[in-house]
């Protein structure tokens, strides 16, 4: 993964990663949640993982609209799936911290300022935010302010609502399927799980229509494949620590340095 200059990163920004693929209804939803953030240093990063619907043309409508907003769309030739996508995104990023969003999604408006004071406040790598499973298509959300809402991380599953420093820990896996569990699980390595405080930050979507037994079939495939791997990996917990600690040294070094929120 290519590591920005440290002169091209300002740590007064937010930059929000979006992997994008087929989420032409969603699209324009999620980006406005971005938008509207109260922290006002943000910068928004989308790969478009070579869609086949509006999605290109909805994020572009959004830009036109939004001038003076800083937000980049990086456009794929072809589909790599979305650890690719994040990691390219992940790339392209100028913000000291990174949040990840999924395209599909939502988020409080205050979320990147409160992820980002807890950062400071409790000196933590990684926090994430609770989540909401939310309506289909066509039923939208009222993004309330909540307060309690920050967790230090650990868990499994999907990696949207997370927030830590934009300095490269692990790449996501580029292979088809649990890019987000695998990369968060071998954060697990580093980090334990403590809840500071509860509540809602992030809402999901479940929506049936995009659910078939041909992606049901594919998704326990790929679900069996990473228990496998992480079955594996296990049997060597040392070589995989040995890994990636050289590659949280940075972020370790970033927290200790900046001991406060930029102002």
């Amino acid at each position: 993964m290519n590591i920005l200059a440290p002169s091209r990163i300002d740590l007064r920004r937010v930059s929000a990663l979006v992997p994008l693929y087929n989420c032409a209804p969603f699209i324009e939803e999620c980006l406005d949640s971005m938008l509207r953030q109260t922290h006002k240093d943000t910068e928004i990063v989308i790969y478009d993982d070579a869609s086949t619907d509006d999605s290109v043309g909805r994020v572009k409508a959004v830009m036109e609209k939004n001038p003076g907003a800083r937000i980049v769309l990086l456009e794929g030739k072809e589909n790599k799936g979305p650890g690719y996508a994040r990691n390219r995104c992940w790339e392209a990023a100028t913000g000291g911290f990174v949040a990840l969003q999924d395209a599909d999604d939502v988020s409080s408006y205050a979320r990147f300022e409160c992820e980002l004071a807890a950062i400071f406040k409790y000196g933590l790598p990684v926090v994430t935010c609770k989540r909401r499973p939310m309506a289909a298509l066509g039923v939208k959300v009222t993004l309330m302010f909540r307060p309690k809402a920050i967790r230090v991380h650990r868990g499994r599953g999907s990696c949207g609502g997370m927030m830590c420093p934009r300095t490269p820990m692990v790449p996501f896996q580029e292979t088809w399927g649990c890019e987000d569990a695998s990369w968060k699980r071998d954060l697990g390595y580093l980090y334990f799980d403590k809840k500071i405080v509860r509540g809602v930050f992030y809402f999901s979507r479940d929506d049936p229509a995009r659910e078939t037994l041909r992606t049901e079939r594919k998704r326990s495939q790929r679900y069996f494949a990473a228990f496998e791997e992480y079955r594996q990996r296990r049997k060597n917990p040392k070589a995989r620590m040995d890994a990636i600690r050289p590659a949280a040294q940075p972020i370790l070094q970033l927290l200790k340095t900046h001991s406060k929120p930029p102002e």
